[in-house]
């Protein structure tokens, strides 16, 4: 077992390194969208633009995450060794990755 601190405030470190070793298999392409939606907004020279950007930016991000079910489905099967469902590793990825869009539309946003 990698950590033996379930239910813990110590488990978080050990959550936050399973999430980015899962989130490196899908972080290319997920910030690449990222900075091409910070780049759109930024050639619109308006903030309304973000919120068409946004539902790209989901729809895009729920492709990769049907790709890498249907077709990266046996990488599951270590984290699922490790205690972590596939729901759960997916939910935390795209959780961080929508931490990382907000970022860039922030300065995105300041450039204005």
């Amino acid at each position: 077992m990698l950590c033996n601190l379930t239910g813990t405030i110590l488990a978080l470190p050990c959550i936050m390194r399973v999430c980015l070793t899962f989130y490196r298999t899908v972080a290319f392409p997920l910030i690449f969208i990222s900075m091409v939606c910070g780049y759109q907004v930024w050639s619109a020279q308006t903030a309304y633009f973000i919120l068409p950007v946004f539902w790209v930016k989901i729809i895009t991000s729920l492709i990769i995450g049907t790709y890498i079910a249907l077709f990266r489905s046996e990488q599951f099967i270590f984290f699922n060794n490790l205690g972590y469902s596939r729901t759960r590793l997916l939910a935390y990825s795209f959780l961080l990755d929508f931490l990382i869009w907000l970022f860039i539309m922030g300065v995105t946003a300041k450039m204005l």
